[in-house]
């Protein structure tokens, strides 16, 4: 999901990586995609909200968990330590990324106002000759669950 106004800036990046791919096992053709600018999608979003559902995992910011600490829902927590792009691996840097604790797709929180975005990018550690980093931002599908505030 993309959002922007500057869809010009990630056009050559987005069709470097329709050439590559993403995630693992490229070389086996998993992972490769094809950008469709003229679809445009949105997730159904209910009536007055009261909730959101991430269909993404979630790393909320700050004032995100002081929020989820006064607030309803159901979530689930996994740690992960995801591996960085290793076609550009040099010597004996390290292909995986810091350990994080993230909430899971289909986790729901209770809403406390719409935002632009929810959740934060990570840094995921210094690789040696660069530092790596690790999207926590959420695709929220905005919901009405009765009994949530």
């Amino acid at each position: 999901m993309v959002q922007t106004d500057h869809l010009d800036f990630l056009k050559p990046i987005l069709r470097y990586l329709e050439d590559t791919g993403i995630r693992g096992e490229r070389t086996s053709g998993k992972g490769h995609f094809q950008v469709m600018e003229e679809e445009i999608f949105r997730l159904p979003k209910a009536k007055d909200p009261n909730a959101f559902i991430v269909v993404s995992r979630y790393l909320p910011t700050e004032e995100g968990l002081n929020f989820l600490a006064q607030g309803l829902g159901n979530w689930n927590l996994i740690n992960i330590r995801p591996k960085r792009e290793s076609m550009y691996a040099v010597g004996r840097e390290r292909i995986l990324k810091d350990s994080l604790r993230i909430f899971t797709e289909g986790s729901i929180f209770s809403l406390g106002k719409f935002k632009d975005y929810y959740g934060k990018i990570e840094d995921a550690g210094n690789m040696g000759s660069y530092t790596a980093y690790h999207s926590g931002l959420a695709v929220p599908a905005f919901v009405r669950i009765g009994g949530m505030r």
